[in-house]
Parts: C-alpha cells; structure tokens; sequence
C-alpha cells in the first residue's frame, strides 16, 4: 500500500522535524520510497537544511502478501485455505526456528527476508558514511 500522508501525519513530521532540527545535522537522511515516508523525510529535510536525502525502495515496511492492505481477519475471511494454519503472530523467542522462514502467502515476506534486506541496506548506509562527522 502506497497512501499519501494525510494532514495530521504532516503536522507530526513538522512538530518531528523541529525537534530533529535542535540535534546535530546528519549528513543524510534515508527512508522507504512509500509516499507517506518519503513525505516525512523531505518535511524533516527541509526544516533540517539536509540536502542528501535518498529514498529506497530496501527500507520499505514487510510485504504482507495477501495480507496486504487487509486485517487479519479480512484476510483469513477472503482466502480461508490459504490462512489455515499460518500465523504470523505466533513467531515469538522460543518458538520454530523455521517459522522465520515462514514467508506470507501471496508473495510476502518472511521474516528473515524481511531482516536481510534492511540490514543489508543498512550496512551500505553505515560503509558509505564511514568517517563523516558533522555538527
């Protein structure tokens, strides 16, 4: 799902980014390319005077599959076979390891698909800013 951020979300990324602004400047600002995310990155740019800000399609939230855009119960409703027997909130600490392989039906992610692509990304953030302070 892609929506656009309405007008209470604008006014929390302006209260966010005047907060953001009394702390050090970063040297980049990076955020999924989802419309409302990017919306709040460029609010929290602006009023932070940051020139570099990348969108990325790697930091955007987990494919829910099926599941996208719907409730649970939504879900299970429209595809009943599909759902029997899958739950996503029952991948806890100490549960099946395997279940964070468990990739949502309809494309989703798993878990660990999930935690690969950002960390992934992440990484490259952190290698590309190796040694860059600002104040």
């Amino acid at each position: 799902m892609d929506p656009e951020l309405n007008e209470i979300g604008r006014q929390q990324a302006v209260v966010v980014a005047h907060r953001l602004s009394k702390e050090a400047k970063p040297a980049a600002i990076y955020s999924s390319d989802l419309k409302r995310a990017a919306e709040t990155a460029e609010i929290i740019a602006k009023v932070c005077d940051v020139s570099n800000l990348v969108l990325n399609e790697a930091l955007r939230e987990r494919h829910m599959g099926y599941l996208q855009g719907l409730k649970w119960d939504d879900a299970v409703n429209k595809n009943p076979d599909v759902f029997r027997g899958f739950d996503i909130f029952k991948i806890t600490e100490g549960s099946d390891p395997d279940s964070r392989n468990q990739e949502i039906p309809g494309g989703g992610e798993s878990l660990n698909q999930l935690t690969e692509r950002c960390v992934s990304y992440l990484n490259k953030i952190a290698q590309e800013h190796i040694g860059i302070l600002q104040t």
